[in-house]
């Protein structure tokens, strides 16, 4: 499945990203289709300083999905998979620092929710992987472990 993933961010980066780009642009240049009256495309990527960024984000973005893979294949899939519970409130934090986007009541709760659940599921695999629990016979003040 790893491979999949990252065949299909290497065409999006690569191939499907830049062939929308230009599509959309020879649309608006020759005023064929639906958007004769949109904008030139995105205002902001017309900058090369901010193109240089969104390429930037792109390799990092890429370079972060191979890493988290090859943590994958070094952890245990349960404890690794509890990692990214870490996404939902590092990206409410990113959210608030860059952006000053407060979290609101109904985010936070689904957040809890979901890192809830996900540490359930991390604790309900380590009790799994311990054993089954042994019994105990007791007799007065005297218990053997079975």
């Amino acid at each position: 499945w790893a491979t999949v993933e990252h065949v299909t961010d290497l065409c999006s980066s690569a191939i499907f990203t830049p062939v929308a780009l230009a599509v959309i642009t020879l649309r608006q240049k020759y005023g064929v289709g639906p958007d004769d009256d949109a904008p030139g495309i995105w205002v902001g990527l017309q900058d090369p300083n901010k193109l240089l960024l969104l390429l930037l984000l792109s390799v990092l973005g890429f370079a972060g999905l191979g890493l988290q893979t090859y943590g994958y294949q070094r952890e245990r899939a349960a404890r690794a998979s509890a990692m990214n519970f870490l996404e939902i409130p590092f990206s409410y934090v990113m959210q608030y620092l860059l952006f000053g986007d407060a979290l609101s009541p109904v985010q936070g709760l689904g957040s809890l929710l979901v890192i809830s659940g996900g540490l359930l599921n991390v604790f309900e695999k380590s009790v799994e992987e311990s054993g089954p629990l042994q019994s105990t016979d007791c007799e007065g003040s005297v218990c053997e472990m079975s």
